[in-house]
C-alpha cells in the first residue's frame, strides 16, 4: 500500500535517515529526487542558498580566478561573513517560530560544547576593542575573535536548517571543485609562481578523505583519492607535506588498516602504491635539491625565526594570561630590511600569537574547545566506520580541522577573514552534524510511517 507522510521532516531524526528498508546506507539520498523512499525531503530555502553562497564566495575569494584581490579590499573582504550571518539569523528565527521548536532544543548541548571557543572569542574581541578605541592601535586581533564565532554559528545553522544534509553535501561538492581547481592551477603555473595558493593546504589535501571513504566504485575512489593526495606535493611547501602526512595517517587509522587486514587485493594494491610513493618522494626530493639547492621553507625562514623568538619572549614575560590581546597584531620588523607592508608584519604563527597574547589560559581554552567537539563527534557520527556520504563528510571535516591547526601554527591565516571563515566552518559544521546525529538516535515512532491498510 502507499506510504503516507504528513508534517515536517526533521533530517536529524531516524525517520529521515537515508536508509533503505534493508538498512543499507544510501548517502545523503536527496541529490536529485529530493526523496527518501516516498518521503519528500524539505527543499533548499533562501537561507540555505545564502549560507552556501557565503561559503562559496569565500572559496571564490581565496582561489581568486579573476586575479582581483577581493579578500584584501576593505569593502568586500567581510561580505561572505555578513551573508552567512544574515542567513543564520533568519534560520534561527524561522526555527523558533516552528511548533514545538524541536531544532532549538538541541542548542543547549551546542552552546555547552562550544563554550570554550565562545569564551576565548569574547576575550579576544574585548581586548581588541580596548586596543583599538582606548589605545588607538590600528591593527588588532579583532578578526581572530569575530571569525572564531563562525564555529558555533555554523553548528547552530546545521542544527536549525531542515535541509541540513543537503547543505553539507553541497559544501563538500564546492570544496571538491575548488580543491581540484587549485591543484590544476598549481600544476600549470608552479614553475613561474612558486608557492601558489600557499596557506590553503587545509582546503585541498583533506578532500582526499571524502572521496576515499564515501561509497562508489573502487576505480573512481582510487583516482580521486590519489589526485587530491597529490595536491600535498604540488604546493612544494612544508605545510603541504605536513597536510599530506596528516591525510595519509588519518586514512590509515580510520579505514585502510582494517582493509589491509581483511582484503588480499587491498594489500597488493597498497604495496604497489607504497613503492610508487617512495619513488615519487625521491623524485620530488631530487627536484627540490636541483632547483632550490636545499629542502625546507624557501623564502622567510630567517624572518620567522626572529618573529617566533619575539613571540616566545612575550609569552614568557606573562605566561598565564599574556597581554590580553590589547596589543597590535603586527610588529615593526627590525631584524633585517623587508619590503612588504612597510616592515609591519605579523608573527606568522597564530598559535604563538595566541600564546603570547593570551598565555596558557588562551591555549587551554582553544585546546578544550577542540577536545570537546572532537569527543562529541567521536561518540556520535564518527562512532562507526564510514559507510555513507554523511560519515565521509564528517571524517573530512575532522581532517580539515587537524590540518588547519597545523597550517595556522606556521601561518597567520586566522587574521585573514576568508581563510578564517573556511577554517572555522569545518569545525562548526562537524559539531552541528555530531549534535544532529546524537539527537537522531531515538526510538522511531510508527505514527504516519506505517503502510495504510
Amino acid at each position: 500500500m502507499r506510504r503516507e507522510f504528513t508534517g515536517r521532516v526533521d533530517l536529524g531524526s531516524p525517520q529521515a535517515n537515508p536508509m533503505t528498508r534493508s538498512g543499507r546506507a544510501t548517502g545523503f539520498a536527496d541529490k536529485s529526487t529530493h526523496r527518501v523512499g516516498t518521503t519528500r525531503l524539505p527543499p533548499l530555502y533562501v537561507t540555505d542558498v545564502g549560507l552556501i553562497g557565503s561559503l562559496g564566495l569565500a572559496i571564490l575569494f581565496v582561489i581568486n580566478p579573476s586575479g582581483l584581490p577581493f579578500e584584501r579590499i576593505a569593502i568586500t573582504k567581510h561580505l561572505p561573513m555578513l551573508f552567512g550571518a544574515t542567513s543564520l539569523l533568519i534560520a534561527v528565527c524561522a526555527a523558533a517560530l516552528q511548533p514545538g521548536q524541536r531544532d532549538l532544543k538541541r542548542t543547549a548541548g551546542l552552546f555547552r560544547l562550544s563554550m570554550p571557543l565562545v569564551l576565548l572569542a569574547g576575550w579576544i574581541i574585548a581586548g581588541s576593542l580596548y586596543a583599538r578605541f582606548i589605545e588607538n592601535v590600528p591593527d588588532t586581533f579583532l578578526t581572530i575573535g569575530i571569525y572564531m564565532l563562525a564555529a558555533p554559528g555554523l553548528a547552530l545553522y546545521v542544527v536549525c536548517s531542515p535541509a541540513r544534509w543537503r547543505v553539507v553535501d553541497l559544501y563538500m561538492r564546492c570544496l571538491s571543485w575548488a580543491a581540484a581547481f587549485m591543484i590544476l592551477v598549481m600544476l600549470a603555473e608552479h614553475v613561474a609562481t612558486g608557492g601558489y595558493y600557499h596557506e590553503l593546504e587545509f582546503l585541498v589535501v583533506p578532500v582526499s578523505v571524502y572521496h576515499a571513504l564515501r561509497p562508489g566504485s573502487v576505480s573512481r575512489k582510487v583516482v580521486l583519492t590519489s589526485f587530491y593526495l597529490f595536491g600535498g606535493l604540488v604546493f612544494l611547501k612544508l605545510t603541504g607535506f605536513i597536510a599530506l602526512g596528516v591525510a595519509l595517517i588519518y586514512l590509515w587509522v580510520v579505514d585502510w588498516r582494517v582493509r589491509f587486514v581483511q582484503s588480499g587485493d587491498f594489500r597488493r594494491w597498497a604495496r604497489r602504491v607504497m613503492v610508487f610513493a617512495a619513488l615519487a618522494s625521491i623524485s620530488v626530493l631530487a627536484i627540490l635539491l636541483r632547483h632550490h639547492a636545499s629542502v625546507g621553507p624557501d623564502g622567510n625562514l630567517g624572518y620567522r625565526m626572529v618573529t617566533y623568538s619575539n613571540a616566545i619572549h612575550r609569552f614568557l614575560s606573562s605566561p598565564l594570561y599574556g597581554a590580553s590581546f590589547d596589543t597590535s597584531s603586527t610588529k615593526l620588523f627590525t631584524g633585517f630590511e623587508v619590503d612588504a607592508a612597510h616592515g609591519h608584519l605579523p608573527t606568522h604563527s597564530d598559535l604563538l600569537d595566541l600564546a603570547a597574547n593570551g598565555g596558557l589560559l588562551a591555549v587551554a581554552l582553544l585546546t578544550w574547545g577542540y577536545a570537546r567537539i572532537g569527543a562529541c563527534a567521536r561518540k556520535t557520527i564518527l562512532s562507526t566506520r564510514a559507510n555513507d556520504d554523511r560519515s565521509a563528510a564528517a571524517h573530512t571535516l575532522v581532517c580539515m580541522t587537524l590540518t588547519g591547526v597545523l597550517v595556522y601554527a606556521f601561518n597567520p591565516i586566522l587574521l585573514e577573514p576568508d581563510r578564517a571563515l573556511l577554517l572555522w566552518a569545518s569545525t562548526g559544521i562537524l559539531l552541528g552534524m555530531a549534535i544532529c546525529h546524537a539527537q537522531g538516535k531515538v526510538p522511531t515512532t510508527r505514527k504516519n510511517t506505517e503502510d495504510s491498510r
